[in-house]
């Protein structure tokens, strides 16, 4: 992990689901799938492979955060778009799996704390992006209690003022 170059100015650029290097092609995709985005630099960072990420990220499907950011979803967003709901539990899943194994490359001491910061900026970035391709600006204001425009530099402070750990 530490020789690896942090760059995660193409992470945007994403993979979409129906592009997935290794995965059999379906003849006629489902409409969510265009809406699952995956964070590749930070994936390339960790060196998470994308087969790893789809076998295992709905382990996370039960988990408190999950449940209650589902919970915040259907009682923020009335009549959300079924397909639409399906891509945000796929990327709130991969959210949480690239999370787990960000915390433990950090925790384990394979990145540093530099390093876990920028990761961790471009994973909320990423997230927040794949809810701004989905909703309205009213809808997303409404969900994250924050402008779009004003995401980023929101998760910026918070990710730098975030303390360090030292082992």
């Amino acid at each position: 992990f530490k020789n690896r170059p942090l760059d995660f100015t193409n992470d945007f650029s994403v993979v979409k689901n129906s592009n997935v290097p290794g995965r059999k092609k379906k003849a006629s995709p489902k409409k969510a799938d265009s809406y699952v985005f995956y964070p590749t630099g930070v994936m390339k960072t960790l060196g998470i492979d994308m087969q790893s990420l789809l076998s295992d990220r709905a382990r996370f499907k039960n988990t408190v955060v999950h449940v209650e950011w589902m919970d915040r979803i259907n009682n923020t967003l009335k009549n959300l778009d079924p397909e639409k709901k399906d891509a945000m539990i796929k990327n709130h899943e991969t959210l949480l799996y690239i999370k787990d194994k960000l915390n433990k490359a950090y925790l384990g001491g394979k990145i540093d704390f530099d390093t876990f910061k920028k990761s961790l900026a471009a994973l909320m970035k990423w997230h927040q992006k794949t809810y701004e391709a989905m909703l309205t600006p009213k809808q997303y204001e409404t969900l994250f209690e924050v402008k779009p425009e004003d995401a980023g530099p929101m998760i910026d402070k918070i990710v730098e003022a975030a303390p360090e750990y030292s082992f």
